[in-house]
Formats: C-alpha cells, sequence, structure tokens
C-alpha cells in the first residue's frame, strides 16, 4: 500500500505497509526530508488523529491511499501552520458562501444581459 504524505503543497508518496509503525514511516521520510524522525509529527487528515510511533498503520486505521499532514517540531512546539484542519462548521460556511456568491452571479448576469440566448443558469443547472 501506500499513504500520501502532505506538508503545504509538497507531497510525498511512501510505500508502505499496514504492520509497519508510524516510526518507520518517519524514518522513510527523514532519509527524503532531512529532518529527523523526533522533530515530524504525522496526522491522518480524515480522523485529524495524531498517529503514535509505537503504533502500526493498521492499528491506527491508515489505509491504503490516506492523506496524512506532516508537522514539524519548533523549539518544543510544533508548527500547525503546516496543513489546516477545517472543522465541518467552517465547511458548511465555506460552500454557503460559495452558494451565495453563485446566486449573486447568476442574478448580476440575468440583469445585465437580458436578452441573451443563454443564461448563467442554463450551464449551471443544465435547465
Amino acid at each position: 500500500m501506500y499513504i500520501r504524505i502532505k506538508r503545504h503543497k509538497t507531497t510525498y508518496f511512501i510505500q508502505c505497509d499496514p504492520t509497519e509503525s508510524t516510526l518507520s514511516i518517519k524514518q522513510k521520510l527523514q532519509a527524503l526530508i532531512d529532518q529527523p524522525s523526533n522533530s515530524q509529527r504525522l496526522t491522518l487528515v480524515s480522523t485529524n488523529e495524531i498517529l503514535d510511533d509505537s503504533k502500526t498503520l493498521a492499528e491506527q486505521k491508515v489505509e491504503n491511499d490516506a492523506i496524512v499532514a506532516l508537522t514539524f517540531k519548533k523549539g518544543s512546539f510544533f508548527s500547525l501552520s503546516s496543513f489546516p484542519v477545517l472543522s465541518s462548521e467552517d465547511l458548511f460556511f465555506y460552500y454557503v458562501i460559495d452558494f451565495l456568491c453563485l446566486i449573486a452571479l447568476v442574478s448580476a448576469q440575468s440583469c445585465l444581459f437580458p436578452f441573451c440566448k443563454y443564461s448563467l443558469t442554463d450551464y449551471f443547472f443544465n435547465l
């Protein structure tokens, strides 16, 4: 199996086995990114859980093609800026804003170009 490890705009594809520990994944990363394994933190994006070094990937329900966020320790703290995690409320808010922008765009198009043969509504909703 393989997992995708993301940090900022970089994705590392790591081939691994479900019986491997998180520590062994960090050691593979260490060879790629030149950061010691003890300064790395891996978080399973689907559950927002930090992966435990002593447990296997299977024990932590890491599946094939899973996305894992990578953060680095700065001093005694981990940098949280590497992968923003949105709550379901935040996602809902962004979907509502997108929908309202779409409504405004359709309204503006129909007011500004009332004589167009096709409207944006036709393109978006296939009416």
